[in-house]
């Protein structure tokens, strides 16, 4: 097989966007893939007092375990057939996300283990939507249940580890003259030792409603208040970390955040005070780069923002995916319109261990 060269050939830059798949690759089990977080999940509710500190006695990790497979009923037998669900959607992302969604089921039964990550985020807004008057604050159950996902992500902070697997990456990496991740670890930033651009957010930074030295966090106290609390060694799970059932609820959530620093009052504060932060997603990078793109370990689903900023870059030339499977392959040059060359990503991590075909 033939390897594109990376880097800047000519006039031509190299970039690269990273998603689960880097660390599925170099974690060297299955740690990562969506059935063993989803497996974690389900175990870390198991453990006694695991989240007692978390949710502050409001529910106990027995309620949320039953919740969870009151929930996967109810998503095999409603959600997944899309029309039984619709009368719970309340815009048209969440009817386009749903229908995606029971595309990809259809003619499956999935068990427990098997239904996406970021499938149950939307099953469990309309699941609790289906409660009608008798529902739960909406935000507060998210908020729970990402409080679940990120934990099981962070698998007691062994994510962070990958990078001692990843040695033999960095002579490729540094031939990348922008690197985005989808990922919330910091694995490429220790091997590079420079700034990677984390699209969805990181583990290692806080949201800024938590932090005095942002301008969220000085605005907030400027009216009396105090800032939210957050649990000291459990500080992954107050990041910026952005979840969602769909790439425009992930991308409101990104605006809304963004818009705290980009409107004009904020700004004339901003000047005022140039000690404070302005911790923005760096999709505004994002929109910038040209040349070549290299997505690596990207998922084709559920992250339609990310393709539309593609798609809407004229600076982008040409489109390198590296897929894992046919179904991947058909996917994404379906939601990406630029030409675009698919690459076998098992033979391509073969190349970087220097492994002969």
């Amino acid at each position: 097989m033939n390897y594109i060269v990376f880097g800047v050939l000519g006039m031509i830059e190299s970039n690269a966007l990273f998603g689960n798949g880097l660390n599925i690759e170099f974690s060297e089990n299955d740690d990562y893939k969506n059935w063993a977080i989803l497996s974690r999940m389900i175990k870390n509710l198991a453990e006694s007092g695991r989240y007692d500190d978390v949710f502050a006695g409001k529910i106990s990790s027995d309620e949320m375990k039953d919740f969870l497979e009151r929930l996967n009923e109810w998503f095999k037998n409603k959600a997944l057939k899309g029309i039984a669900a619709l009368k719970w959607t309340e815009n048209e992302d969440e009817v386009s996300a749903l229908m995606e969604m029971s595309k990809r089921y259809k003619g499956k039964d999935p068990s427990v283990l098997e239904i996406g990550l970021e499938d149950y985020l939307l099953g469990l807004k309309l699941f609790n939507a289906s409660y009608g008057t008798d529902a739960v604050p909406s935000d507060a159950l998210f908020q729970g249940m990402s409080y679940l996902m990120l934990d099981a992500i962070y698998n007691n902070g062994l994510i962070e580890k990958i990078y001692t697997n990843m040695e033999c990456y960095k002579p490729e990496l540094l031939k990348f003259k922008n690197i985005f991740t989808l990922n919330y670890d910091s694995n490429v930033d220790v091997i590079l030792d420079h700034p990677v651009y984390h699209l969805h957010g990181s583990f290692r930074t806080l949201h800024h409603e938590y932090r005095p030295d942002t301008f969220k966090g000085w605005a907030i106290l400027q009216t009396g208040k105090t800032l939210p609390q957050y649990i000291s060694g459990k500080e992954y799970l107050y990041s910026d970390a952005v979840l969602g059932f769909s790439g425009r609820d992930k991308w409101d959530k990104i605006c809304k955040y963004n818009d705290t620093y980009d409107n004009p009052l904020s700004q004339v504060f901003l000047k005022a005070h140039p000690e404070l932060g302005a911790p923005k997603y760096p999709v505004d990078k994002f929109k910038t780069i040209k040349g070549h793109l290299h997505l690596i370990g990207v998922c084709p689903n559920n992250d339609s923002h990310i393709f539309k900023m593609i798609n809407d870059n004229i600076n982008i030339s040409k489109v390198v995916y590296y897929t894992a499977c046919d179904e991947d392959a058909e996917q994404v040059q379906k939601v990406i319109r630029k030409p675009i060359q698919i690459l076998n990503v098992f033979k391509y991590w073969d190349h970087i261990r220097g492994k002969k075909a």
